[in-house]
């Protein structure tokens, strides 16, 4: 059953002109959207014209998607580095069952407020005390932000209103202050405006009939009639160009003129090779393989293996700790940080091998007593067995026991005090 959380009266223009703010609209278009500003040549991208880019989109997905997918638990780590899960803590089952008391999923809420911090740059979520539980709630990235007090302290203003520092929940991506992250669409406006601009090209392209622009040549000049230039070029357009229906057709042209064109051909000004590039360029941004916005030029099964180990290392894990670290701050208390409890993903299942090098990791940790048959079970999703708890030379030895005959026990030594039966007669 949903949980109603508390909340605070909305932020709105008309409310800020009653309590006599002020209103600066360009600076509100240039957070909600992102303009690039600086740079002259650059072609406006928004965030949601970014998310319109199939490979940024994919990115996106690929990140935030993948670790959603994975376990977040929180436990307690050792001081021989093993974890125990923290089963009775109030917090351990925030993410088990609907962090927001049962507007979204688990999975779902981390995605979303991950995606916004890779979109936006940052990912808010406020924190909210029900039914003595703690539940999340994403806000608006386009419509919060933090601000400072005169005395320190720190505040974000969002559609939930002025909330204090220590209840939002604040993933901050690359950033130059280590509290608010860069969002893309304003540290790479150029690459993105590209992708977007080399899109419109061929959309426009296509559109066209796929018929190139050109100029109609005369061998006669038709005089000062304006007019039957007009008509001429409109006619001729009206037949050949302005839409995908009309490609094909045969043109003909009256005796004494000719048509040549005047645009660069796609392929010469190697179109395909440049959308090719930017969805690259795009991966750079993000640091995704190619293979997860389903580019597989040049790639085969084993290469797929290596990268895959290679994404989780250089890409999840790092984005794994940012959120995780994030959650810390806010959720636990600095007491209980220094205990050892934190928020950890598990890259148990993401990072499992095929079948058969499983099965020879398997093998590995079973010979040398890293693992114990139940263990083993249990990560393949199996039920335990019955003296499935003991390491492999335990059992190696309960079993050479068992099969050696017994010997008889070895006499007793006489005490060394003790005479020998002679001299006691």
């Amino acid at each position: 059953m949903a949980t109603a959380l508390p909340r605070k009266r909305l932020t709105t223009p008309n409310r800020l002109r009653a309590d006599g703010g002020v209103i600066d609209l360009r600076k509100i278009r240039n957070d909600l959207y992102g303009w690039s500003e600086g740079i002259p040549d650059a072609p406006k991208v928004n965030v949601w014209g970014m998310m319109g880019l199939s490979a940024a989109r994919r990115c996106i997905e690929a990140i935030a998607g993948d670790l959603a997918s994975l376990p977040l638990n929180l436990v307690k780590v050792r001081d021989d580095d093993s974890i125990v899960h923290m089963k009775r803590h109030a917090l351990y089952d925030l993410f088990r069952w609907s962090p927001d008391g049962g507007l979204s999923t688990p999975s779902g809420f981390r995605r979303s407020l991950l995606a916004n911090t890779l979109a936006w740059g940052n990912g808010y979520a406020e924190i909210a005390k029900a039914n003595d539980k703690t539940y999340l709630r994403i806000l608006e990235p386009a419509f919060t932000s933090i601000d400072f007090g005169e005395n320190g302290s720190w505040f974000y203003s969002s559609p939930a209103g002025r909330l204090p520092g220590y209840n939002v929940v604040h993933v901050a991506g690359l950033g130059s202050n280590g509290f608010q992250g860069f969002s893309p669409v304003k540290t790479h406006p150029v690459a993105l405006g590209l992708t977007v601009t080399a899109e419109r090209f061929g959309s426009a392209f296509l559109a066209n009939g796929a018929f190139p622009s050109g100029y109609i040549k005369a061998d006669a000049a038709l005089g000062d009639d304006t007019e039957a230039y007009v008509r001429l070029r409109d006619a001729f357009i009206a037949r050949h160009a302005e839409g995908t229906h009309k490609a094909g057709r045969v043109g003909v042209l009256p005796p004494g003129f000719d048509f040549t064109k005047a645009s660069v051909d796609p392929e010469v000004a190697q179109f395909l090779e440049t959308r090719l590039f930017q969805i690259l360029e795009i991966c750079r941004i993000f640091g995704v393989p190619p293979y997860r916005v389903m580019q597989y030029e040049n790639m085969h099964y084993s290469t797929v293996e290596a990268v895959k180990a290679e994404f989780a290392t250089t890409t999840l894990m790092p984005w794994s700790i940012v959120f995780e670290e994030s959650l810390n701050l806010r959720l636990l208390t600095e007491a209980e940080v220094a205990k050892g409890l934190t928020f950890k993903h598990d890259f148990t299942a993401f990072l499992k091998a095929d079948t058969q090098g499983r099965a020879l990791m398997i093998r590995t940790m079973y010979d040398c007593d890293a693992l114990v048959p139940n263990e083993i079970r249990a990560g393949e999703n199996y039920g335990p067995i019955d003296g499935g708890d003991k390491v492999k030379s335990a059992t190696a030895a309960a079993a050479n026991a068992a099969k050696s005959p017994a010997l008889p026990a070895p006499a007793p030594e006489p005490a060394a005090d003790a005479q020998p039966p002679e001299a006691q007669a």
